[in-house]
């Protein structure tokens, strides 16, 4: 524990100093080491706000709803410990972890789709269908 000595020597100084820490901090941000702290602190930031993750038993009842099957290639001869998790909106673009937003993927497609939404992915499935057929 800080004894109030201390904590007053801290307050003074800081108020002192203030402008030079600040510019320190800074340049800090910009260097590799403060990208990655800063990095870490947003996907912790954004973590919280999306929620936690499917429990089994939520996962399990998505598997269900969509017949085990991969959503984007319809494939049915995958086994279910080779489905993914995939976020029709993506948590970096706002997605969350609810039920209503993750469907079952083979990884094949989970990789493929990346960051893109799930209209994004099935817009650019339709279009290489259509280049393969021609």
């Amino acid at each position: 524990m800080v004894d109030e000595k201390s904590k007053a020597y801290h307050e003074r100084y800081y108020k002192k100093h203030r402008e030079v820490i600040l510019e320190q901090q800074r340049a800090y941000r910009h260097t590799d080491a403060g990208e990655k702290v800063r990095k870490k602190a947003d996907k912790r930031r954004k973590r919280r706000k999306v929620g936690e993750p499917l429990t089994p038993q939520q996962w399990g009842q998505v598997l269900e709803a969509f017949g085990y099957r991969c959503t984007y290639c319809g494939r049915d001869d995958i086994p279910i410990e080779q489905l993914t998790r995939d976020h029709r909106i993506p948590v970096e673009r706002g997605g969350t972890e609810s039920i209503e937003n993750i469907v079952p993927a083979c990884r094949t497609c989970n990789t493929k789709k990346g960051t893109k939404t799930e209209v994004e992915f099935r817009l650019e499935l339709k279009k290489e269908a259509a280049d393969g057929a021609i």
